[in-house]
């Protein structure tokens, strides 16, 4: 269901558009770990110059506080140089 508000436990849980595509791209990979620069292509795709790679960590972060308040934990497992990676 494209542009369909992500629910956890069936409460919606509404979030900007790029925060809500990591989410569906880190869901779509599950158990797999995806990189920094996989996540930016896929919420921006390669050919988008004008923004930092640097962006995705803010976006990140804001998806895990939003997670985090929702869930009591924090899914989104992080290792440094290797990416991110959606637990549940």
């Amino acid at each position: 269901r494209e542009g369909s508000e992500p629910e956890i436990d069936g409460e919606p849980l509404p979030l900007p558009r790029r925060e809500r595509r990591i989410l569906e791209y880190l869901a779509s990979n599950r158990g797999r770990r995806v990189t920094k620069t996989q996540v930016f292509n896929a919420i921006y795709g390669i050919f988008d110059e004008e923004v930092e790679e640097n962006v995705v960590e803010s976006h990140i972060s804001k998806l895990r506080k939003k997670l985090r308040e929702k869930l009591g934990h924090d899914p989104i497992d992080s290792k440094r140089f290797l990416g991110y990676r959606l637990v549940f």
